[in-house]
Order: structure tokens, then sequence, then C-alpha cells
């Protein structure tokens, strides 16, 4: 379905449905040619499809001027956004198609526990949920649907990677790791033990004899000399 996807954005097909949405945009704004968006079809997505209602009403959630639009045509803004808007589509609809739900209460418990909206005494705190919305030009329902978005968005990323088959290699090496067996070889200390009045200079001559390679050490010569501007 991507690959579609790829292959239609870069076809001269999809550069006139661009151009017949650009024209009338630079010259006479958003209405016009979107006049009837909701009748028009940007794109389909098996049976679903994209209008330009749905289009417009995406640009509108971005906070984009027309004048930062106007100015970013010729770098493919457009193209990006309607871009954006499939793979949004694309993602709603496996959110739909696996039942995935956030429900108002949890919904609710997200926003209570959000950093930005607790007081001193890590309390949920309304003026500064209110506060915060004014400042962003938010209202209450824009901002909850986007968490609730989000949270949608990282339950499915979630139910994909808990789904996902280990490689052989990790399966193997975690088996290894569980199952492996180490061999040990152990000594009775009290059959070697020798109580210290018994032990004879013989005894500690023969023990260095038949344990010389243990018991050398390795030394270094250096040579050092100091070396000063004189």
């Amino acid at each position: 379905m991507l690959s579609n996807i790829r292959k239609f954005s870069s076809s001269i097909w999809a550069k006139m449905l661009l151009g017949i949405i650009i024209i009338p945009f630079v010259f006479w704004g958003m209405g016009g040619v979107f006049s009837g968006g909701n009748k028009n079809t940007l794109a389909k997505i098996n049976k679903d499809k994209i209008s330009t209602q749905d289009f417009i009403n995406h640009i509108n959630s971005l906070n984009l001027t027309q004048e930062i639009i106007n100015k970013e045509i010729d770098n493919g803004i457009l193209e990006k956004m309607l871009g954006d808007l499939v793979r949004k589509k694309i993602l709603s609809l496996e959110i739909n198609k696996l039942k995935i739900k956030v429900p108002d209460l949890a919904l609710l418990d997200i926003l209570k526990k959000n950093k930005n909206f607790l007081d001193e005494n890590n309390n949920f705190s309304r003026v500064k949920y209110e506060k915060y919305l004014i400042t962003n030009n938010m209202t209450a329902a824009m901002f909850e649907e986007n968490v609730r978005a989000m949270e949608l968005k990282k339950l499915l990323f979630y139910y994909i990677s808990g789904g996902v088959y280990p490689s052989n290699f990790m399966v193997n090496k975690k088996y290894n790791d569980q199952n492996k067996k180490i061999n040990l070889k152990g000594i009775k200390i009290e059959e070697i033990y020798i109580k210290e009045d018994k032990i004879t200079q013989n005894d500690i001559n023969n023990y260095i004899n038949l344990n010389k390679d243990k018991l050398n050490e390795k030394y270094l010569s250096l040579s050092l000399a100091k070396i000063t501007p004189q």
C-alpha cells in the first residue's frame, strides 16, 4: 500500500492534482476549489476516502498561516501535508481495526498525571490547565482529543512491538545462558591441612621446587632519564 502511495506521489498525475489545489489556493485562498470539498476525493485507502475537506481540516489543525504556506509551496509543503494526512489516516484505520480505545476515565487519569498541570504538592491544578490552553490557543476539547490520539498511537505501537518475534540469535543466547553447565573442581581442605608446627624447611623447599612456574614473578627493567630544556 505504501509503495503504491509513493509511486503515485511521484507521478505526473499527483503533480497535476497538486497543481489544481495550489493555483486557487495561491490566488484566492481556501475557497473556490474547496467549496464542495466533501464531495471531492484526494486519496483513497482501500474503501476509505480522504476528501478535500479532510485536507482543509488537517491544514487548519497545523495552525500554519497562509503566508507560510504560500512561501513554502515550491518546497512541496502541500504534498508533505497530504502525505502526513494519509499516514495519520492509515494509523487511524489500524487502530479502529484492532478496536483500540482510550476511555474517558483513562484520558482523565493521563491529564491529571501530566507534570505540566501539577502544583507544588503534585496535585492537578485546574488553573495551570486553563492557562496552558489559553497560551497555546486551544480549547479543552481540541487538546484532549490530541492527547487521546497520541495515546491511541502509542498503544498501537505497543501492540505491534509486542507481537514481534525475537531473532534466533536472541532465543539461542537466552536458552544457552539459562541452561549452560559449569564444571567445577573442588578439594577437601581437611585432607591437605597441616599444622604449622609440623611444616619443616624441607617441606617448604620441596613445595618451592615443585611449583616454580607458579611462584615465579615477572619484573620489568626500566631506565629513566630526566630531559630538561638545557
